[in-house]
């Protein structure tokens, strides 16, 4: 899987933080690579969300993640927690439009 470039990016300008986001859920907190790198490492089978690439959330029950179940460029969903991902919601069309809404209040 060949993340997107802004991704990296993003990542070494804040391993982790968070602030506002333009559109709903309105709020970033993007998960450090650390946390990233032990949910990927988990064994294949061991979860419903394997088909999404979850890179943050807003801290009240949304993770924010790439949809891998469309084309490239991955669409930027919302998901809620409990609902699963019959409750996704495309947030962004590409990582780099996602991009755009965070800061922005």
């Amino acid at each position: 899987m060949e993340m997107p470039a802004s991704y990296f990016s993003l990542l070494s300008f804040s391993d982790g933080g968070e602030g506002p986001l333009a559109v709903q859920p309105f709020y970033l907190c993007l998960d450090p690579t650390a946390e990233i790198i032990e949910r990927q490492s988990k064994p294949p089978g061991q979860s419903e969300f394997e088909t999404i690439f979850i890179f943050g959330g807003n801290g009240g029950g949304e993770y924010l993640a790439l949809d891998l179940r469309q084309e490239q460029p991955w669409p930027v969903i919302s998901v809620d927690m409990i609902a699963g991902l019959e409750s996704a919601e495309i947030v962004a069309k590409d990582f780099e439009s996602f991009l755009d809404l965070v800061g922005v209040e």
